[in-house]
């Protein structure tokens, strides 16, 4: 299996943010420039005109940073400040759930914010591009037989056609085993769109970390045979 590119990553951390912050209040005017600076952001929320309503909603966003990470430089897409918690958006989990970490030392140390009183929940959302050196169809022991049987069927309808091949392969958990108002998503397996089908190249998406989804496609290349 070879990593075509890591498309984007999401990780969420969950906590009320009311139980750090300094019992004083914070200072939005100083410490959002100081938080951009830090992680060189190209863009944040102007809270001079942005309405209360508005950061409500959307939170108190960051656009375009970067964040030493293991000695290397990375990209922080974005990242938003709600009430319940922060969402960051980068190339991989490790980057974003670091990134977390680090504001969060960062703002107790240099803003008086304090300790988490709750434990935070973490959430994750990993997507990648490979391509299997093996094909997918694979997987499905039958796959030739019903291939045949589709384009017998569609050929007299549509005409000669190339052969079908494989096309996505798709995990859902069972909603009821899961809390009221919790969704997850689906760990998902998609052939790219406009690829030629024998680079068997696909998009991977899945509700975990990066490390722990890579994981998971190098089992499913050895499950190919």
């Amino acid at each position: 299996m070879r990593i075509v590119a890591y498309e984007s990553a999401r990780v969420t951390a969950l906590f009320p943010l009311e139980e750090v912050i300094p019992l004083g209040g914070a200072n939005g005017r100083e410490l959002i420039p100081e938080v951009q600076s830090r992680y060189d952001f190209i863009k944040s929320t102007d809270i001079r005109t942005t309405s209360r309503e508005e950061i409500n909603k959307h939170g108190f966003t960051f656009e375009g940073g970067r964040f030493e990470f293991e000695g290397s430089t990375v990209n922080i897409s974005d990242m938003a400040i709600y009430l319940d918690g922060i969402v960051v958006n980068a190339a991989k989990t490790d980057y974003a759930e670091a990134f977390i970490h680090d504001l969060i030392n960062f703002t107790q140390k240099n803003f008086g914010f304090r300790d988490l009183a709750s434990k935070p929940r973490f959430y994750f959302l990993s997507q990648i591009i490979v391509e299997f050196e093996k094909p997918l169809a694979n997987l499905i022991s039958k796959f030739s037989q019903l291939a045949k049987t589709i384009n017998e069927q569609l050929s007299p309808i549509y005409g000669k056609l190339e052969p079908v091949d494989f096309a996505r392969l798709d995990f859902e958990l069972d909603k009821k085993s899961m809390p009221v108002g919790m969704t997850v998503p689906r760990v998902v397996i998609e052939r790219r769109a406009n690829i030629p089908f024998d680079k068997e190249r696909y998009f991977c998406g899945a509700p975990m970390r990066t490390s722990g989804h890579i994981q998971f496609l190098e089992h499913v290349e050895r499950a190919l045979g």
